[in-house]
Order: C-alpha cells, then structure tokens, then sequence
C-alpha cells in the first residue's frame, strides 16, 4: 500500500490476483481518501509480467508517480528468478486499459563493477552481477537523487 506524497491518500494493491479474474496478470490498484476515510472509486489496473509474479511493495516518488516491485515467490540459487523494480505513473494508461510500467532496475543483475559485494564459497548473491536472490524483497525507499533503498 502507497501513502500519497502529501500524505492524505493510500493506494492499495493489490499483491496477487483475484481468484476469479479472467485475467491472472491483473492486479487492481484503489483509491482511498484518508480525510472522508472512503474509497473514492478510481482504480487502477497493473499487469505483471506472468501470472505468477506478485507486487512486493508500491511507493510514492510524487503525486503521480509510483516505484513498484515485481517479484516471484521463490529464492535460492535459480537461474530464472524474477525480482524488477518499475515506475508507473497514475496519469499514464495505455490503449489496453492497463497503467504504462518503465522497468527500472532488475534485481537479479545489478552491476558491481568496483566489487562492493565479493563472492564466497556457498554465498549466493554476491559479486558482479549483484542480486537480491531472496523470496520476499517487499521494500524500497526513494532516496534524494533519484537512488533507491531496496
């Protein structure tokens, strides 16, 4: 759930699909007014990227603009996880009724190249590529000058 940058609206997303959708890459996004303490009725349509994968956490940069990750439910030392932080922006829906995501940064393969993080025998995650190869990467923080705290 995202507090608006003036702090007087929360989005709440949803982070797997509704069991009956027909569409199980739909995650539905809500508006609620924390002065009336109602939904206010606009909602939001976000597509991930399989129907697997989850919203692990959605912030706001702006009024407009939110960070998302996308994540799949699975860790370890697995060639294909899926872990990638998006930017939407609430004003930006395209044609199939779906909010426009710009990808980020992929989780997975973060470049290291001065070997902050160096690999050791049985560590997974370290070295260049870097990676978050956990379950559950649920957190990002926007920091000044457009970097993130995941």
């Amino acid at each position: 759930m995202a507090l608006s940058a003036d702090g007087r609206t929360l989005y709440p997303a949803i982070e797997g699909a509704l069991i009956a959708d027909t569409d199980q890459r739909r995650r539905m996004i809500n508006e609620f007014d924390l002065r009336t303490k109602r939904y206010t009725g606009r909602t939001w349509q976000y597509r991930t990227e399989d129907p697997r994968w989850l919203i692990g956490d959605f912030t706001a940069l702006d009024s407009h603009r939110f960070v998302v990750i996308e994540r799949d439910d699975f860790q370890g030392a697995q060639p294909d996880l899926f872990k990638r932080i998006y930017v939407i922006d609430l004003r930006e829906v395209g044609p199939d009724g779906f909010l426009v995501k710009r990808p980020v940064l992929d989780l997975m393969r973060i470049r290291d190249p001065r070997g902050i993080t160096t690999a050791a025998p049985g560590w997974i995650g370290l070295g260049d590529p870097f990676s978050f190869p956990l379950q559950s990467v649920e957190s990002v923080l926007p920091l000044r000058g457009g970097r993130l705290l995941v």
